[in-house]
């Protein structure tokens, strides 16, 4: 719309340039002295209040916190005044209106150069005043700005119920913006809560008042229903500076009118104790494809071209339908959530109520093909899952055309704008890409050799092969006209396909057409008001949109029968094409068809100018091969119209042009023409409102002109008041202007008469007189002019009256000669540098030595140039020209200077005193200065040595902060450059060694943590080899299993972040001592019996025994691979653990925490053993702790044999042979533990029973022991002996054994009591 509105106007001004020549004179040079700025209104604002929380970090401290960012808007407000006072004197005031400032004549003041500013990011404000500067053309003022008190004095928030969210769900991860975690994860809570229906805020006001608002649930209304200002409500984000990492109490910090309150809020803990995923299927990405290339400082990246292939998260096929995410809560209850495609359900329909997402960490690990992994993050917790990085079956891509690809210079595209290095808006014709054109095929190249060729088919609107397949990804087509718009010459559109880059080569050709004429073969009529509809139109003056009459240009067609299109090309030559239905097209006289392939459109810009009865803008602009045309259009209202009123007759090169007003229902015009007083003749009829008579002019005759208005009603009547009276002026033969150091020289060649000179000054509309003249001077000079702005001239034979048509200059841009400011050694070679000419395009920069002359170097758009060429130690002159659109400055004499090298950093790494830095050794160079800077603050002097190397020790104790080492070389009083780069490097400090012990797997080697590492790299060594890099860890310790038994090594670590690296500490010792294996823990007689597998190096071993209530405990030392723990011998039931360290000198093994673990359960006592007539009964006493008893037996021929299980104390042995004698014993066990067992045990064999006089059974009494008076001897009343007791020397006691034994009783020798 604005391209056409602009050919538009183009075409009316042409038509009536000269009618608005005027004569303004020229401006003494002044400069603005001072500005002043008043605001409409103080500006004010409570504190913490009008802005918002900006987090700071101070890299040299460490500290990192909030500061208030005030935010008034205030600089375009109605009222606002700004003054400008100059150097004559004269002060101009400009008022603000709408955002622009005007002064009293309604002008508007140029806010290219206006700024406001202020340094609240170094100098946080205050309470009180503080101040903003405005500056305009580089001039400024401070005014104030008022930081007041809050008005509220304390505010308590009410919530309608506690707060709580669920830790690593109700919220989303973020990262860290600055400061030494920039860029880490953290995971921040929602506050939402805060609004929940119901809670309340109490304010209490400083001045006594108390204000209460409650929540619907959106915002806060008082009992007046007014709701709380949202915009005086800040949060202060506590969880940037300090995350919430566990479950617990925490508060949401806000601000209200900067009166500080708290938002209490609980952190639950999450209820999911883990979550696993099953995929469907396989996830794949393909090879560089769905992503694009970053930059990376890596060791492999720096090696290559310092970037890698990232892959975007949407490249991985995830998730897939039918993936299963298990979700395991901590109350152990399992939910399998399967995706359908959507989203994630259960088996009874309930959806996922967590988010996830999945991150790749493609920054750390770069993808290549094969398997990688990415991380699914689903309500806090994360499963590592594979994808196959496919590669590509493509290895290359080309693009066959039947011929080459030519376009025609501004066809087969569209006009657009950029944004230039200024931020203005550039018009350029941008051209789209030809690839899905006919005859346009790709020929695929796989990797395996094969190659498949696909052509466009129009049909499918795609690329087919000849076996009707269609090539599957989506074709990528960039190019760079936004960064360089094309013109004629050889371009290339960038294609991608599959991660695959190729290009498509056009070649852009001048446009062969110079200008077209379009005649329709009838009026282009509109019925007033009928043709069309009612829309809108755009005042884009007042930025608004009105209600218009749009006429429908579709009523005709540039293809209509009689349709006449004239092509005139840039040859001179023309052609006329007329259409025509039975030849198909346009052809011309010949009937040789159109042969260009582009499209005639009607175009219009009604939205901007919509037509009326009396516009002079009622046009359809035709458009062909990148020319444009305005034809004219009539609004028919019926009536028959009166005789056009001639609005202008101006002189052309050897054609005189006619213009009028618009007759609004006229639909044609005739144009009369009479010389003298001769006849009026006919000498056109155009439907247009101007008219190019190029009948017989004649020089310096003089003509009348008359134009008739036509339509289908009748014509015009004649009326001598609409005549008008021209004579024809020849234009200048000779007209040129050219750069001088006096200004511009205009040349108009030897005349007669006089000729008047304007000038039109760039970006202005007017035409500014500058004089007259002379015929007999060839040229004057036009002082009055500013480097860097174009100009163009026109002038005019002047005769009587009557002037000439104007003949035009080209432009040309004024140049001041470029002044030298300096040239200096620079790290690349010697930089010659000047003040910036105004108006300059370029500058060509000479060079000249002591034996040669100036020498053209190079061009550059630049106020400053490199001379990579310079050789050291050679002295040079260097100068530079101003250029632009051909014109060219003059130049100086020169500065010189000696080339001396830069040196060039060699290394910069970590030491224990500091930072180590050395560089190459400079030719001529007689010292150096070594120069240091920060992350946040530039170059700064540190040493001058006239060694290699330097040792910055200033830095020694700044662990995690980055420097960057850069050298200048000196020779007397000349400096070489400077690499402005550097060499960076992070100080780190070698990791503090702590240990290097043994453990089960290895050897476990810990170190302190080291300020801003990210990993470390460890390395050992032994007796017989150097430092070996063992491996990375990104925690403060290591396990070592590749250690060897009985070798002792050394270890030490070194601190990494990127590619920086410590330096470390001689190492910590220790030899592999493997951790002893338990292989048997037993009871014995005397305790739990321990044994173990030797280890090799171990010279003795610690026992340590545990209960199922205390810890490991030391118990002993031993050389054997075994021990015995008596100390329990006597704790019958108890569970014991044992676990063992082997001891070698200072370096013991670790242990096995788990232990092997038994109950300690005492030898069960042999009571008795005898026949019963069917079997031998064995007793024995019951054993404490224990569940149960095995029952073992042996003859004289065998060894033990288990023969039955029992929870009793007494087992009968059915299987016993009558007569035979066997020997008994017993183990009690308490599951899989076992006791001791009686070696000896006890012998009997099965006989009838002897059968006492006495009917009582020992075995029926209450007593404790049986006692036979006769042999002294008691027994258990169980004991079978004991029923062979005579009468009269059975007795029963209830004694205790000691005093039965005090008595002279000895205990039976079978049942032991």
């Amino acid at each position: 719309m604005k391209r056409t509105l602009s050919v538009l106007l183009s075409v009316i001004m042409v038509l009536s340039l000269f009618s608005c020549l005027s004569v303004v004179s020229f401006a003494t040079d002044v400069t603005l002295e001072s500005v002043d700025f008043t605001p409409a209104y103080e500006i004010s604002g409570y504190e913490n209040t009008d802005g918002y929380w900006e987090i700071y970090y101070n890299d040299q401290t460490g500290e990192k916190g909030y500061y208030f960012y005030y935010e008034f808007f205030y600089e375009w407000e109605d009222g606002n005044v700004i003054t400008l006072t100059y150097s004559d004197g004269t002060t101009k005031e400009y008022v603000c209106e709408d955002a622009y400032y005007y002064d009293e004549d309604g002008n508007m003041l140029d806010e290219d150069p206006l700024y406001f500013y202020d340094n609240q990011e170094k100098e946080h404000w205050g309470l009180g005043t503080n101040y903003i500067t405005m500056e305009y053309d580089g001039v400024s003022t401070e005014y104030p700005v008022e930081i007041l008190e809050s008005p509220v004095e304390s505010i308590e928030f009410i919530p309608a119920y506690p707060i709580e969210l669920t830790q690593d769900i109700s919220g989303a991860k973020l990262e860290h913006d600055i400061g030494l975690d920039a860029g880490e994860e953290y995971f921040s809570y929602y506050n939402d809560d805060f609004f929940n229906e119901g809670n309340q805020l109490v304010i209490n006001y400083t001045d006594g008042t108390v204000e209460t608002f409650v929540s619907d649930g959106w915002d806060f209304y008082n009992e007046n229903e007014d709701v709380l200002v949202s915009g005086n409500l800040k949060e202060y984000d506590v969880q940037a500076l300090n995350p919430w990492t566990e479950a617990g109490e925490y508060s949401f910090v806000f601000y209200y009118m900067g009166c500080r309150f708290e938002v209490p809020v609980t952190i639950v803990e999450n209820p999911i104790a883990s979550i696993d995923y099953v995929p469907a299927g396989t996830y794949t990405a393909l090879e560089n494809y769905n992503g694009n290339y970053e930059e990376c400082e890596c060791d492999v990246c720096i090696q290559s071209n310092s970037e890698f292939y990232k892959y975007y998260e949407d490249s991985v096929n995830f998730p897939l339908k039918g993936d299963k995410l298990i979700v395991t809560n901590k109350d152990s209850t399992i939910t399998e959530f399967i995706y359908d495609g959507d989203w994630f359900f259960d088996s009874e329909e309930n959806e996922l109520l967590y988010d996830y997402e999945i991150e790749t960490y493609q920054e750390d690990d770069h993808w290549e093909i094969g398997t990688e992994y990415f991380v699914l993050w689903c309500a806090g917790k994360t499963v590592e899952l594979p994808v196959e990085i496919i590669a590509n079956p493509i290895e290359s891509i080309d693009v066959y055309t039947e011929s080459p690809i030519t376009i025609y210079e501004q066809t087969g595209g569209y006009w657009d704008y950029y944004y230039d290095e200024n931020g203005d808006e550039t018009e350029f014709y941008y051209y789209e890409c030809p690839l899905y054109s006919d005859g346009v095929s790709l020929i695929i190249n796989n990797t395996d050799g094969t190659s498949k060729t696909y052509s466009y088919d129009s049909y499918e609107e795609w690329f087919v092969a000849e076996d009707g397949t269609e090539l599957y990804y989506d074709m990528g087509i960039t190019s760079d006209q936004y960064d360089a718009p094309w013109g004629i010459g050889e371009h290339e559109f960038q294609l991608e396909h599959m991660g695959i880059e190729f290009t498509l080569p056009v070649t852009i050709v001048k446009n062969p057409v110079e200008s077209i004429e379009f005649n329709p073969s009838e009026p282009l009529v509109f019925e007033y008001e009928v043709d069309g509809f009612w829309g809108e139109a755009y005042d884009e003056e007042n930025d608004e949109f009105y209600d218009a009459f749009i006429y429908d240009i579709e009523k005709y067609s540039p293809y209509s029968e009689g349709n006449k299109l004239t092509v005139n090309y840039t040859t001179g030559e023309k052609d006329v094409f007329t259409y025509s239905e039975d030849d198909g097209g346009f052809v011309n006289d010949d009937g040789t068809p159109l042969t260009f392939t582009d499209e005639i459109i009607f175009r219009d810009a009604q939205y901007v100018l919509p037509w009326t009865l009396d516009a002079e803008t009622n046009y359809i602009v035709v458009e062909f091969m990148g020319r444009y045309v305005a034809v004219r259009v009539s609004l028919h209202n019926g009536a028959k119209p009166e005789a056009a009123e001639i609005t202008g007759c101006y002189n052309g090169d050897g054609v005189i042009g006619i213009e009028w007003e618009n007759v609004s229902n006229a639909t044609e015009y005739l144009v009369y023409r009479r010389s003298g007083t001769g006849a009026w003749k006919v000498v056109g009829t155009t439907t247009e409102n101007y008219f190019i008579d190029t009948e017989d002019i004649k020089d310096y005759q003089s003509y009348k002109y008359f134009v008739h208005a036509k339509n289908s009603n009748g014509q015009s009547t004649y009326d001598s008041n609409k005549v008008v009276l021209i004579m024809y002026i020849p234009p200048l033969k000779s007209f040129s202007v050219s750069n001088t150091s006096a200004g511009i020289r205009i040349n108009c060649g030897i005349t007669e008469g006089q000729n008047a000179i304007y000038r039109l000054d760039e970006g202005e509309e007017e035409w500014i007189y500058i004089g007259i003249a002379p015929g007999n001077e060839p040229h004057i000079y036009d002082p009055y002019v500013e480097s860097g702005v174009e100009y163009t001239y026109a002038a005019v034979k002047v005769y009587g009256d009557y002037v000439s048509a104007p003949v035009y200059s080209n432009t040309v841009t004024y140049l001041k000669t470029p002044t030298l400011t300096k040239v200096l050694n620079v790290a690349d070679g010697v930089q010659v540098n000047w003040n910036d000419v105004d108006g300059a395009e370029s500058y060509n920069v000479y060079r000249k030595t002591a034996t040669t002359g100036w020498v053209l170097l190079g061009k550059t758009t630049g106020a400053s140039y490199t001379d990579t060429t310079a050789k050291a130690s050679t002295t040079y002159t260097y100068t530079a020209r101003a250029v632009a659109d051909g014109s060219m400055s003059a130049y100086e004499d020169g500065l010189s200077i000696k080339r001396i090298a830069t040196p060039k950093v060699t290394g910069v790494s970590n030491s224990n005193n500091g930072l180590y830095v050395k560089w190459g050794k400079v030719a001529d160079a007689t010292e150096y200065r070594v120069y240091r800077k920060t992350l946040n603050a530039g170059w700064k002097y540190l040493a001058t040595t006239k060694n290699t190397y330097y040792t910055d020790t200033s830095i020694k104790d700044k662990c995690g902060y980055y420097y960057g080492y850069t050298v200048i070389a000196v020779s007397g009083n000349t400096y070489s450059g400077f690499d402005n780069t550097g060499v960076m490097m992070q100080r780190l400090f070698a990791p503090a060694l702590k240990s290097a012990e043994n453990v089960n797997d290895g050897i476990q080697f810990t170190w302190g943590a080291v300020s801003g590492a990210r990993s470390y790299y460890v390395y050992r060594k032994t007796a017989t080899t150097g430092w070996v890099l063992l491996g990375t860890s990104t925690t403060t310790t290591y396990l070592d299993k590749t250690a060897q038994a009985g070798v002792n090594y050394t270890y030490t670590a070194r601190a990494v972040h990127n590619k920086y690296m410590s330096t470390y500490q001689s190492g910590l010792s220790v030899t592999r001592l493997e951790t002893p294996k338990v292989t048997g823990v037993s009871n014995s007689n005397n305790g739990i019996y321990v044994k173990w597998g030797k280890v090799t190096g171990a010279t003795e071993y610690r026992v340590y025994r545990k209960t199922l209530n205390a810890g490991w405990k030391y118990i002993a030392t031993t050389k054997n691979t075994y021990y015995t723990d008596t100390a329990i011998k006597n704790n019958g039931g108890y569970y014991y653990g044992y676990t063992i360290i082997a001891v070698n000198g200072k370096t013991w093994s670790t242990y096995d925490n788990n232990g092997v673990m038994t109950k300690r359960l005492f030898t069960p006592v042999l009571k008795s053993a005898f026949g019963t007539g069917s079997g031998i009964k064995v007793e024995w006493g019951s054993v404490y702790g224990a569940t149960g008893y095995n029952v073992y037996r042996k003859t004289a021929n065998s060894g033990w044999v288990l023969i039955g299980k029992t929870s009793a104390t007494s087992y009968v042995d059915a299987t016993a042979a009558e007569g035979t004698t066997y020997t008994y014993t017993v183990r009690a066990y308490y599951n899989n533990y076992l006791s001791n067992y009686n070696t000896k045990g006890l012998t009997a064999k099965d006989e009838p029973l002897y059968e006492p006089e006495n009917t009582t059974r020992p075995s029926d009494t209450d007593a404790s022991y049986i006692l036979n008076t006769d042999s002294m001897k008691f027994h258990y009343p169980s004991c079978h002996s004991a029923e062979k007791i005579s009468a009269e020397n059975y007795a029963e006691s209830n004694d205790s054994r000691e005093t039965l034994i005090n008595q002279g009783y000895s205990p039976c020798g079978n049942c032991n009591p």
